[in-house]
């Protein structure tokens, strides 16, 4: 949290005169996570992710975001990022350093509220990798876990422009990833898999007479 203020102040002294559609600011992705296991029948896999082992976890970080258009833009995040999954029993704590880049369509960039959708493929590089007993025991993971990890979110919301460079953006948001987490058996389907999720940012806007 300290270090999200310490961005927003940043932010406020940061002249309104670089290029012309551009947004900088923070990211703040409360989000749901699971490790969805393929058992090669999807709609049982989706059915079986939620109940017995979603867990509530969080991303934060910085973003950018640019309009080259009037209704698309080019976005990338980078994030610290907490997801895994487990049971009551056992948790399994995996962290990333992430970097989603986004496609994105708006309605009217000029109105002070707008309608968004994003999708895109992000890149994430483990920081930590940890199995976690009920009784307090840990086991490092780092030689059955991939340390890169790919994933394709989506995020569909709202902007609202609060004063002439500042605006604050709420999406839903999931994403799920690509290919297995497994290092010792790739045919072992585990992915991260992140429903629901609210991404939050809040930006300094420059070329504000667009």
């Amino acid at each position: 949290m300290k270090m999200l203020l310490g961005c927003l102040l940043l932010l406020a002294a940061v002249p309104a005169s670089a290029q012309q559609g551009v947004q900088f600011g923070v990211r703040f992705v409360p989000q749901s996570t699971s490790l969805l296991y393929d058992t090669g029948y999807p709609l049982i896999d989706f059915l079986k992710v939620a109940p017995h082992d979603t867990r509530l976890r969080t991303a934060q970080g910085l973003g950018v975001l640019y309009h080259p258009w009037e209704h698309w833009s080019l976005g990338a995040d980078l994030l610290y990022s907490r997801k895994g999954g487990g049971f009551a029993s056992r948790q399994v704590d995996l962290d990333y350093l992430e970097v989603p880049l986004w496609l994105g369509f708006n309605t009217s960039s000029s109105s002070r509220l707008m309608f968004n959708v994003q999708a895109g493929l992000e890149v994430g590089y483990a920081v930590r990798r940890q199995l976690r007993s009920a009784g307090g025991s840990s086991t490092d993971l780092s030689g059955y876990v991939d340390r890169v990890a790919f994933g394709v979110p989506v995020a569909v919301g709202l902007r609202c422009r609060l004063f002439s460079a500042y605006s604050v953006n709420a999406q839903l948001f999931v994403s799920a990833g690509l290919g297995s987490l497994v290092r010792t058996n790739p045919t072992l389907g585990v992915r991260n898999y992140v429903f629901p999720g609210l991404r939050l940012s809040v930006d300094r806007q420059w070329g504000v007479g667009r």
